[in-house]
C-alpha cells in the first residue's frame, strides 16, 4: 500500500504538466522553429547535406537537436505537439536517472527523509515554473542536454564491476556530443573535470585521464567565431 501511495506522489508533478501542456500548446511553430523551416524543405527534395546540420543556429551548433526535430517533423507531418511530448519523455528518463543515483548514494534508500528528497527533485524537475520550456518544442534541446549530463554522472557512479576505462569512455562520448548541440558556459565546461579524480588516482595517471576532457573542452572554444571567445 506504502509502495502504491509513493507511485501516486511520483506521479502527481507529471500528471499536472502533461494536463498543463495538453490544454496550453499550440501546433503553431514558434519563433526558431520557424527557422528549421528550410532545413526540411531540403530533406524533403533530398538537397539536405550534413553542414545544414552543421550549421550555426544563433551561435550555436545543435546536430542533435535538429536530427531529433526533424524526424519528429516528418513522422508527424510537423506536428508541434510530438516535440512537447518527446521533452515531457526526455525528463522523465532524466529523472528516473537521478533516482538511481540518489538510491546508489544512500545506505538506507527507502525510508521517508529519501522518498522525500526525491519527490522534491521531482517537483522541480517537472515544475510548471519553466512554462515556456515545456510549451515550445524547440527547446528539447535543453532537454536532452541535461540527459546526457545526467547519464554522464550515472556511468561515473556505476559500480566496480564495471572498469573505469569503459565507464570514461561512454562519458567522454556523451559529453562530447553535447557540445554539438549547444554552447556552453565555461562554468559548465569545468564542472565536468574534477568527476574524474573522485577514483583517487595517482596524479600522472588522473592528468592521463583528464586528458580527453581538456581535449573536448578546447575543441568545444574551436567551434565558435572568435569573436565569441
Amino acid at each position: 500500500m506504502k509502495k502504491i501511495i509513493l507511485f501516486i506522489i511520483y506521479l502527481i508533478p507529471v500528471i499536472l504538466l502533461i494536463g498543463f501542456v495538453a490544454n496550453f500548446s499550440v501546433n503553431v511553430p514558434i519563433d526558431d522553429e520557424w527557422r528549421l523551416a528550410n532545413l526540411f524543405e531540403k530533406i524533403a527534395t533530398g538537397n539536405v547535406a550534413f553542414n545544414d546540420f552543421w550549421a550555426l543556429h544563433s551561435n550555436h551548433r545543435i546536430v542533435f537537436p535538429k536530427i531529433t526535430i526533424a524526424v519528429l517533423a516528418f513522422v508527424s507531418q510537423w506536428n508541434i505537439n510530438y516535440p512537447l511530448c518527446f521533452s515531457i519523455g526526455l525528463a522523465v528518463v532524466t529523472f528516473i536517472a537521478i533516482y538511481k543515483l540518489s538510491s546508489m548514494q544512500v545506505h538506507n534508500a527507502g525510508d521517508s527523509l529519501w522518498h522525500l528528497t526525491n519527490i522534491l527533485t521531482c517537483i522541480l524537475i517537472f515544475s510548471l515554473v519553466q512554462h515556456e520550456n515545456w510549451l515550445w518544442g524547440f527547446q528539447l534541446a535543453w532537454f536532452l542536454v541535461n540527459l546526457c549530463f545526467v547519464a554522464a554522472v550515472y556511468c561515473l557512479s556505476l559500480k566496480k564491476k564495471y572498469r573505469v576505462g569503459k565507464r570514461h569512455c561512454r562519458v567522454h562520448y556523451r559529453v562530447g556530443k553535447r557540445h554539438c548541440r549547444v554552447h556552453y558556459r565555461v562554468g559548465k565546461r569545468h564542472c565536468r573535470v574534477p568527476t574524474i579524480f573522485k577514483y583517487g588516482l595517482q596524479a600522472y595517471s588522473a592528468l592521463l585521464r583528464v586528458f580527453p576532457w581538456l581535449k573536448v573542452y578546447f575543441l568545444g572554444w574551436l567551434q565558435f567565431p572568435l569573436w565569441w571567445l
